[in-house]
């Protein structure tokens, strides 16, 4: 859900500025087309400060990092041709812009997808079979308890299978999330009541 990039620059004739001696500002974009197309990202999508202007030298570099919450940005999305791109402006009248490209990189912020039935008890056997229907462009994690808020879980390995001790009319509850953090709502699903006393 969120992208953190570090950057380094410097300005040979910063201290002979008239604009902002010292500092430069930068700004962010972002392409999910291999770098073929690119959209400027708002300052209101980086962690506070991270737009802000920023202390530079003439001679030696200073480092710089930014953090983007890239799925308040483009939600729903999964590509491996993503790149992020920062441009240092120092505000004079010439020479006044320094540009930076990443490598290509995963960008994911799709939540996992539930299948049409998400969460399924059979307690034929003992202890009781958890069925979890969950799919993702990513790798998967879940987590599975009795416990509403599933406090009392740990995230593991995604497994359409697992097992849990439920006793008739007890509620499970699961949840899946991918490597990237992106996590889909939590399910529930109560166990069916054991017929007893049939007579034939």
């Amino acid at each position: 859900g969120s992208v953190s990039l570090g950057y380094s620059v410097r300005d040979a004739d910063t201290t002979t500025g008239t604009y902002i001696p010292g500092l430069v500002i930068p700004t962010f974009q972002y392409s999910i087309d291999g770098g073929s197309n690119w959209i400027n990202i708002a300052s209101t999508s980086f962690t506070v400060g991270d737009a802000y202007p920023k202390a530079v030298g003439e001679v030696s570099y200073t480092t710089h990092s930014a953090t983007w919450n890239a799925v308040g940005t483009v939600s729903n999305t999964y590509t491996i041709s993503a790149q992020m791109r920062v441009v240092v402006n120092d505000g004079e009248a010439a020479n006044n812009r320094a540009t930076s490209t990443t490598a290509s990189f995963t960008l994911d912020t799709k939540v996992p997808t539930y299948g049409s039935i998400p969460l399924h008890i059979d307690i034929s056997s003992t202890p009781a079979n958890i069925y979890l229907s969950c799919s993702d462009d990513s790798s998967i994690e879940m987590r599975i308890s009795k416990v509403s808020d599933l406090s009392d879980a740990s995230w593991i390995t995604y497994n359409a299978t697992s097992t849990l001790s439920v006793s008739d009319g007890e509620t499970v509850y699961a949840q899946c999330r991918d490597q990237y953090a992106n996590t889909a709502a939590i399910q529930s699903a109560t166990a069916p009541a054991q017929l007893t006393g049939m007579f034939y």
